[in-house]
């Protein structure tokens, strides 16, 4: 069991972009979560394609090719829940298929708002990446959607609060090595650059938005 969900989200993760908007430095240093980012981290596209691979600069088509690719990592996933399917008992495989599908439904929410609000956070951001965002979506969109039907499973909409993705993401990027390494990667090289948009405080939804990605990407205990 912990090694099929161990793996279901390395592949959930992997060639995965984010990014996490200057919105939410005051939110950050007023809260428990003060000090966890530097100010200057903040407006940058980060590209995770590993646990050892992270990039922030030199994007551009590498970068797209790689998101275009995402969908293998998630037929990946697909493949291995068919696979145990026919050889875990059905209310282990059941808890594992569960727990994924409300995974994956996190992903799929997050994954969709940073493309919408891409344009509010980067002006002129360079095509490219936006379209990788575009793409990262639209896999995670086509791969729910696949599960749902592969498994029977009702595609029910789902309201998700802080604490109900925080739950399900804080394993996505929790290893301390993909905190070292965001650091250490944009310590030493040139950032992609992008202008954020200037714009009043964000809303209660939007500093809910920004709060997951902290969690997801810096695993901050609560």
């Amino acid at each position: 069991m912990t090694d099929i969900s161990a793996t279901l989200i390395e592949n959930t993760s992997k060639n995965y972009i984010f990014y996490i908007p200057s919105t939410m430095y005051a939110m950050v240093e007023n809260s428990e979560f003060k000090g966890i980012i530097p100010k200057d981290e903040y407006d940058t596209i980060v590209f995770y394609e590993d646990k050892t691979k992270i990039r922030t600069s030199n994007l551009g088509k590498i970068i797209l090719f790689k998101v275009l690719n995402k969908k293998d990592d998630l037929k990946n996933n697909l493949l291995s829940l068919l696979e145990a399917k026919t050889t875990l008992n059905k209310a282990v495989f059941d808890i594992i298929l569960n727990d994924y599908q409300e995974h994956l439904k996190c992903h799929l929410h997050i994954t969709s708002w940073m493309y919408n609000h891409i344009n509010k956070f980067f002006h002129d951001i360079d095509e490219t990446l936006a379209n990788a965002f575009k793409f990262q979506a639209q896999n995670f969109a086509a791969h729910s959607l696949q599960i749902d039907q592969h498994f029977q499973l009702k595609n029910e909409d789902r309201h998700f609060d802080t604490i109900d993705v925080i739950k399900n993401l804080e394993s996505t990027f929790s290893t301390s090595e993909v905190k070292n390494n965001i650091f250490k990667n944009k310590n030493s090289s040139k950032k992609e650059t992008l202008t954020p948009l200037q714009k009043s405080k964000a809303s209660i939804k939007d500093e809910d938005i920004d709060l997951f990605l902290l969690q997801t990407v810096f695993n901050v205990e609560l």
